[in-house]
Order: C-alpha cells, then structure tokens, then sequence
C-alpha cells in the first residue's frame, strides 16, 4: 500500500437498496438508527435504504449478505415496507481518514493542491459545505468567523509528496511522522 495510507483509509464500502413502498403507502421523513441504518424518501417515491459499513477492499460488489442486513435494518424501523418492490441495490466506498475528520483545505507542503475530502459517510452531506468553504477560500476570502479549520488540516498526517515511489500520485512523504505514530 502506498503511503497515502496513513491519512486515508478507502477500505469501508457501503451498501444500499432502492425500494418502491406498495401504493398509498408514503413515507415524508428520513429515519436514523443509532445501530447503523437508515431509511430515506426520495423525489420520485422510492426510498432508499441503507446502509453497511463493510470492510471490503475496494471491491463494491454487492452481496446477498449485504442486502440481508439492510432488509433486517428496514424490516425493524419500518416492518410496513416487507411488501415493497424491490428497485435496485448499490454500493459506494466511504473514503475516511485515520482520524475520523476530514480533509479540508490548502497543503503547505504541496503549493496549489486544495484537498476536500475523507468524509466517510458523512460525505453526501458534508460536501456541499465543504465545497462552499473551500470556493470562498480558493477566492481569497477568509475563513468564516467561529470557523476553525486547524482540526482538518490536510498536512496532519505529515507533506504530500509526488515523488514517494516514481508515482505520480500524491502521497504522504515518508519523512513524516502521523499523529498515531506520535500517540
């Protein structure tokens, strides 16, 4: 594994289902479970259902097993979808860093390189503020009062290097030490 390892972990896979409620059946808010599910309504009157937290490589193929744990999930928040049709399941990676927070804004080691990223989860809602905070800082702009960005900073893990290995990715230079390492 590369270095960029030690800030970024992409090794989580999520998965979720897509289910059409029988007719008259509406559901008007998303639903949380702190043992890891949620249900939400979408646009068109499907509601998607969700979602593991599987440690799978990169591999984002969906199993039997998955879908089963989802269903378990659905079956007990909302036993009133069992005869919903079943439209289609998917998975995504969750793309997360070491600590837990994300990624956000300019590398001191690296001129130029604006990172926005490693929200695992949390990333179909973070993004957009994340994107809004990241445009009016690439414009010059300062961060917004009350705001601090220190704990996300993208260099905390150590400099990004585009020369570790003969590859031109960005990785982590393996001159630094990770705040783990430090603990």
């Amino acid at each position: 594994m590369g270095q960029c390892h030690r800030a970024c972990h992409g090794s989580l896979v999520g998965k979720l289902i897509a289910l059409q409620p029988p007719s008259g059946q509406v559901l008007r808010h998303t639903l949380y479970t702190f043992q890891g599910g949620c249900i939400v309504p979408k646009a068109d009157g499907s509601i998607s259902v969700g979602a593991t937290s599987e440690h799978a490589g990169f591999d984002k193929t969906v199993t039997a097993e998955g879908i089963s744990k989802i269903l378990s999930v659905q079956k007990k928040m909302v036993p009133a979808l069992n005869n919903a049709r079943f439209l289609r399941a998917w998975a995504g990676l969750r793309p997360g860093s070491v600590d837990d927070l994300p990624l956000i804004g300019p590398s001191q080691s690296v001129p130029g390189l604006w990172i926005a990223g490693g929200h695992f989860r949390d990333g179909i809602l973070l993004g957009p503020l994340t994107g809004s905070i990241l445009a009016e800082l690439l414009q010059g702009h300062p961060v917004p009062p009350g705001l601090d960005l220190t704990p996300f900073d993208p260099d905390r893990f150590g400099g990004w290097d585009r020369t570790a290995n003969n590859d031109p990715r960005l990785h982590l230079s393996q001159s630094t030490t990770s705040h783990r390492e430090q603990d």
